[in-house]
């Protein structure tokens, strides 16, 4: 299970998060990996992290050779980057020939974007 953390964050903001998933039974069969190849960096868009998250995924998944299924838990702009991530992961041809896709959860995720605030002396 991937855990991508949201705008400014930390991999370790997902560590509740984290320890109440290994504390279900059977985890010992469950590899959870809080996402820090961004950290500090989602200022600089989706598609930077994303490309980041990527990579970091690619690199776990050379690293644990017998993971047959990921999974993705995304907070806040962590489930955008997680939805670039597995995009990229698709286009790369991961799901055909690497792991099987399992799970994608998101939460406080601004699917449909955000509302911009008013500037001050202007709409």
């Amino acid at each position: 299970v991937i855990l991508a953390h949201g705008v400014l964050g930390y991999g370790t903001d997902m560590h509740a998060v984290e320890r109440e998933l290994l504390a279900m039974p059977q985890s010992e069969r469950c590899l959870v990996h809080p996402a820090t190849s961004y950290e500090g960096r989602t200022r600089d868009g989706i598609d930077v992290c994303g490309t980041l998250l990527t990579e970091e995924v690619l690199a776990l998944l050379e690293k644990h050779s017998g993971l047959q299924t990921i999974s993705f838990l995304g907070h806040s702009m962590g489930g955008l980057i997680s939805r670039f991530c597995i995009g990229q992961l698709e286009e790369r041809g991961t799901f055909e020939s690497r792991v099987r896709p399992w799970i994608y959860m998101s939460f406080a995720t601004p699917h449909y974007g955000t509302r911009r605030l008013a500037q001050k002396g202007g709409n």
